[in-house]
């Protein structure tokens, strides 16, 4: 778990990145049930091995890609890269709002409307 302990370390360095925690097995559990089946950037997330959940605010930087995607089956949320983890098979995504509100409650996030959730899951 040093290797994890790192990556939790560097991110708390990031500016706009706040409320770092790593999810247990049974918080990938709730997330599966919770999430809904568009949203393929978090159910990517919770197939890795780690998965870390985090709060970011403007201060932090913009997506690489959309977070959004039209596809012939409708709207899909597809899972994004994250380069500021140096690990393996490393995605990132936004959860819906009953992910978003477990995560909050779980860990006692103090968060305004500035912030928002993010996922991401690696490998090491």
């Amino acid at each position: 778990m040093v290797e994890v302990k790192k990556v939790l370390d560097d991110l708390r360095k990031i500016n706009g990145l706040n409320n770092i925690s790593l999810l247990n097995e049974e918080d990938k559990d709730i997330i599966r049930n919770l999430e809904e089946e568009n949203n393929i950037g978090v159910i990517e997330c919770i197939e890795r091995k780690y998965v870390i959940v985090l709060t970011h605010n403007s201060e932090f930087r913009e997506p690489e890609k959309d977070i959004v995607v039209q596809n012939g089956n409708g709207i899909i949320f597809p899972a994004l890269e994250f380069p500021e983890i140096k690990a393996n098979n490393v995605v990132s995504s936004s959860p819906g709002i009953n992910v978003h509100n477990y995560l909050r409650k779980k860990f006692s996030m103090d968060i305004d409307d500035e912030h928002a959730t993010l996922l991401v899951g690696f490998n090491l």
